[in-house]
């Protein structure tokens, strides 16, 4: 039997001392959570920001990659043997061709200007009829892709039509293709011409504008094939439409 007076007062004592321990090591056990919570909370959001970041550069990246892809296939590369412009190469064409001719001399009485004669040989206020054949010899220029300078020489190669000189035209004028580098091209120029032909009576000169229209077949980059139509209109000594057609081969070089 205890006989110690104090005893149950020092045993309440350390039983309170115990719980107070209890307490703070719980408290210290939540803080370190809450710390470790805190922490991991923070590296998680950093980490989720960087992650983002990550992302859109790879999106950025993605992009631009794509982008330059989507370029170079709008602007394939192709060999220069592929592409069929004429840029800085010089050609050499053959035409033949006819047509068809309506005139109207400005004096229908001046030998120099008349437009032909009838069977009873009388000279005609106006005239049409077919065109003498004739042979074009062109030499051209690639100064551009779709741009080409040229110089063109029309011999006729039929007599002389009844009443008119034998036809010689000497030119030089610029041609436009569309599109350009494609194996099939349109081609439109604007040729101012002078007329060479031996006129009986007369020297005089007249001129005209050849506007040649071809659509063109380069088959190789050296060589092409074409027909053309063309236009022509003469005013200096009578006004005279001529519509012509024809085809022609084409050489290129280099």
């Amino acid at each position: 039997m205890n006989t110690n007076p104090h005893a149950h007062l020092f045993t309440a004592a350390r039983g309170d001392v115990r719980v107070r321990q209890r307490r703070w090591r719980c408290l210290c056990t939540l803080a370190l959570g809450v710390s470790v919570w805190l922490v991991s909370g923070g590296a998680l959001a950093l980490d989720g920001e960087q992650t983002v970041g990550d992302v859109r550069e790879d999106t950025r990246e993605d992009t631009r990659e794509n982008a330059d892809a989507t370029a170079e296939s709008s602007n394939p590369q192709l060999p220069r043997k592929h592409i069929r412009d004429h840029h800085r190469q010089g050609n050499i064409n053959l035409l033949f061709g006819a047509g068809w001719y309506i005139a109207a001399p400005y004096d229908k009485n001046d030998p120099a200007k008349a437009c032909g004669y009838d069977k009873r040989g009388e000279s005609q206020a106006v005239c049409s009829a077919a065109s003498a054949l004739h042979l074009d010899i062109l030499g051209g220029y690639g100064l551009t892709p779709g741009i080409e300078l040229l110089v063109l020489y029309r011999q006729g190669l039929q007599s002389a039509e009844l009443g008119r000189p034998l036809l010689r035209l000497l030119g030089a004028g610029v041609r436009f293709y569309v599109p350009a580098a494609s194996l099939f091209k349109m081609g439109v120029g604007v040729v101012p011409m002078v007329d060479l032909s031996k006129r009986l009576h007369s020297d005089a000169r007249d001129f005209l504008l050849h506007i040649p229209i071809s659509a063109q077949w380069d088959f190789v980059r050296w060589f092409g094939l074409y027909l053309q139509v063309a236009p022509n209109f003469s005013f200096v000594s009578e006004f005279r439409f001529d519509l012509t057609y024809g085809l022609g081969v084409q050489g290129r070089f280099p």
